[in-house]
């Protein structure tokens, strides 16, 4: 499933991430790679941006970014 489409409150771990090169270190700066847990904690209103708890640190990514990260739901 994709990270937008993962429940608020709900873990899940990245196991694939499908955007160019220069992205995937845009995200790798924020602590999001392959391997990581992530969950989702808040959703704007209008659904953009998205808000995830990862490493620690509370980050927004926008829904367009995490159309493209695969992730595996965590029970």
């Amino acid at each position: 499933m994709m990270l937008h489409e993962i429940k608020k409150k709900q873990w899940g771990k990245i196991i694939d991430i499908h955007l160019p090169p220069s992205e995937i270190q845009r995200l790798f700066s924020y602590g999001i790679y392959v391997g990581s847990y992530i969950q989702k904690c808040y959703v704007a209103p209008l659904g953009d941006p998205i808000a995830f708890y990862v490493n620690g640190a509370q980050l927004f990514l926008r829904k367009q970014d995490c159309e493209h990260i695969l992730v595996e739901e965590m029970q």
